[in-house]
């Protein structure tokens, strides 16, 4: 990393880079950039993390010819393309991997317009939510700091934030919605199969009481088995149908066929069958296959695999 470090005292001015004493190096030189900084601050890319310059008590004004020189430093080492480009590449990458399907062009280039000039760490801060004092302390004394860290939160990440009660839950998942509204966006069925992971069954009569009019309203269905003979629809589609032991439950978008006739979509469940099992080798009670495009998610009982639900969307339902 090359830091170019300011120095402005009653004696005199130097310029430091990584530490080395340049000042004499860049007599004459005269250089112009249109900006203007404040004392002890650190000017940055974001992004790449391989040079800083690092303005020490000095008194910064718009034609301050250290800065300048410091500036255009900086400007040439960027255009070396070096480690940092890499790593600003990859940075790129990634952010982008990581955006839904469906969110809007004009959103994806506004976040990493936000991201490339600093921006994004204000606005995606959950001090920008208005949550209520219990779950915004709960929330920041677990180390959550922004919505994007809250979107990839699980059940089992929300149960283990210290007194992070169901309402609390709720008034996140709310949220949630409204700024998925205001981004034109909504939950995917991605999204919601990672927030319902870990459920534990039987944690409340209608386990996914919870997340349902923001499932409904993202047009999405969660399939999960009960006891031995159920198969259990919510979100978009309300409504079970009987699979004693496993068996096919046929439906539409208008529901489950109650009495066995065929319909357009079919799911298949699984009871304890043997070569479901989990990473530790545990069978799973309930498993499910489907043709219907799906995203899937774990519920515990007792701390043991109960069910590999999923998750789909009603568009997606002939």
């Amino acid at each position: 990393m090359s830091k170019v470090e300011i120095k402005n005292d009653k004696v005199n001015n130097s310029v430091l880079l990584n530490g080395t004493d340049i000042s004499n190096l860049l007599s004459g030189v005269d250089l112009r950039i249109e900006a203007g900084c404040y004392p002890n601050l650190t000017l940055y890319a974001p992004l790449v993390p391989s040079a800083a310059i690092l303005l020490n008590n000095a008194e910064v004004k718009i034609d301050n010819k250290l800065l300048q020189i410091a500036a255009e430093i900086m400007r040439t080492e960027f255009m070396q393309k070096g480690d940092w480009y890499n790593a600003l590449v990859d940075s790129i990458a990634q952010y982008l991997r990581a955006i839904p399907a469906n969110e809007g062009l004009y959103s994806v280039a506004e976040g990493l317009a936000d991201r490339i000039v600093g921006a994004e760490s204000d606005r995606d801060s959950i001090d920008n939510l208005d949550l209520t004092v219990r779950t915004y302390n709960c929330l920041k004394r677990a180390g959550v700091e922004t919505v994007s860290q809250l979107r990839q939160m699980s059940a089992v990440d929300f149960a283990n934030v210290k007194n992070f009660s169901q309402r609390c839950f709720e008034e996140v998942l709310e949220k949630q919605k409204i700024i998925s509204a205001e981004k034109g966006d909504s939950m995917d069925k991605k999204e919601l199969a990672k927030l319902i992971d870990g459920y534990e069954y039987r944690s409340e009569p209608e386990p996914f009481s919870s997340v349902r009019q923001a499932a409904k309203e993202a047009g999405l269905v969660i399939v999960s088995g009960a006891s031995d003979d159920l198969m259990i629809f919510d979100g978009a589609i309300y409504d079970e149908g009987g699979c004693f032991d496993g068996g096919k439950v046929f439906f539409d978008r208008n529901g489950v066929s109650q009495d066995d006739s065929e319909r357009a979509n079919c799911i298949e469940a699984f009871w304890c069958d043997k070569s479901a099992i989990d990473e530790y080798g545990n069978v799973i009670t309930w498993t499910y296959k489907t043709d219907i495009p799906h995203e899937t998610f774990m519920m515990y009982e007792d701390g043991q695999p109960y069910c590999r639900g999923i998750v789909f969307d009603l568009a997606d339902v002939k």
